[in-house]
């Protein structure tokens, strides 16, 4: 199954979770799905000089590559939780969410523009 978000499609997420809702701006689209307590959380932003700015208390952060782009994958130490960022100068993307580390690379690897 595929899912639009701004000027890209999502090519994968997780089985048995639920597109539950969407937020979709002029330039900023945010879409949540669920699978009972589960959630992904999937933010797009198209604008110019997108920056991160991610709280890394009691986490930890590593680099990580989403196509030929840097991403910052960050996992929260006392929660089962992780927060991916990446982005180029015209656009950012952040995906969170109570998934594993393999899961959150997979939707971000499966993004494609349309």
């Amino acid at each position: 199954m595929q899912y639009a978000i701004g000027d890209y499609t999502i090519t994968y997420i997780p089985n048995d979770y639920t597109l539950t809702e969407t937020n979709n701006r002029v330039f900023s689209y945010v879409q949540t799905y669920r699978k009972g307590a589960s959630y992904i959380r999937i933010e797009y932003c198209a604008a110019a000089g997108a920056t991160f700015a991610v709280d890394t208390e009691h986490a930890s952060v590593k680099t990580v590559q989403i196509g030929d782009l840097q991403g910052y994958l960050v996992k929260f130490e006392e929660a089962d939780y992780y927060s991916l960022h990446w982005g180029s100068e015209n656009y950012a993307f952040t995906i969170k969410g109570t998934i594993t580390e393999k899961e959150i690379l997979k939707i971000a690897r499966s993004i494609q523009t349309k």
